[in-house]
């Protein structure tokens, strides 16, 4: 255990006090399962402000620069002996424009993250989040290019799927809008608005956050739920409303299980991307 822990202690990114005292998490988050992995953990701690700065351990970093410092953090720690995830500590006055714009560079760098909570020294609280967030490119070795990272599209590292949503997201995503639109046209879907830290909507239906069962009845049988993109909402309320989420899938795994016929829904977060190409297949949700 001692040698498990220094091992964390190695690889903790360095902290700049003067970030750390510019950012306040989110309260209430659980203790995550990050020492419980049998290859030793590599922390790429990501900070953001409500301003929309983002910090790599001490350096000031573009989105664009930050994408690329995850994808290099992967290669060096190889999956073989390393469990890779970003911990981002976000202020909670942060617009969620900003949150979209950092989780679309962690998404091209094909690296996990989950919202560090609490303490931002403590590691191991957080909340870990599950919802569908695909991105137009994705990011690849490259040995011509100056960085040697290069961008590939995403008809190139993803493949069709078997169900129709999967479908519906591949040939969006590979901006084949005609058939997009035929596959949306076949789905039950719905849609979730976080509107405060105590209430959501679903299809224009208020439901309190505390009130699990009934949100769960409301999307128990969609394709998908679509979460709506809202790019002033607050982080502090985005982060509420996700805690309800992630209850609403805890129940669901309690009452059902892979063999039931009734279908799961899936959430599918609208991104400032996906808001383009949706509007350029002409589906409006």
């Amino acid at each position: 255990m001692k040698k498990l822990l220094l091992a964390f202690a190695i690889l903790l990114s360095s902290l700049c006090y003067c970030q750390i005292k510019g950012i306040e998490l989110p309260k209430n988050g659980v203790e995550m399962n990050l020492k419980k992995s049998r290859r030793t953990i590599a922390l790429f701690d990501v900070y953001l402000k409500k301003n929309g700065d983002v910090y790599v351990q001490d350096s000031l970093v573009s989105f664009e620069r930050l994408g690329n410092m995850a994808y290099k953090f992967i290669i060096d720690h190889p999956f073989d002996k390393f469990s890779t995830i970003a911990p981002l500590n976000i202020d909670i006055n942060t617009p969620y424009k900003y949150v979209d714009k950092l989780k679309k560079e962690l998404k091209k760098a094909q690296i996990k993250y989950y919202y560090r909570t609490d303490n931002i020294e403590d590691f191991t609280l957080g909340v870990y989040f599950f919802a569908l967030e695909p991105t137009l490119f994705y990011r690849t070795l490259d040995e011509k290019s100056p960085d040697g990272i290069k961008l590939i599209p995403f008809k190139e590292y993803q493949s069709p799927g078997t169900s129709n949503h999967q479908n519906f997201i591949y040939n969006l995503y590979s901006k084949k809008y005609k058939l997009a639109k035929e596959i949306f046209t076949k789905m039950k879907i719905k849609k979730m608005k976080f509107l405060d830290s105590s209430t959501l909507v679903i299809n224009g239906k208020k439901f309190s956050l505390n009130d699990i069962e009934a949100i769960h009845n409301e999307i128990k049988e969609v394709d998908v739920c679509f979460i709506e993109y809202q790019p002033e909402l607050l982080y502090s309320i985005y982060f509420k409303n996700i805690q309800c989420v992630r209850k609403e899938m805890k129940l669901r795994n309690k009452l059902y299980n892979k063999k039931d016929k009734m279908r799961i829904p899936n959430y599918l977060h609208i991104s400032h991307e996906m808001l383009e190409l949706l509007k350029n297949a002409d589906i409006k949700i």
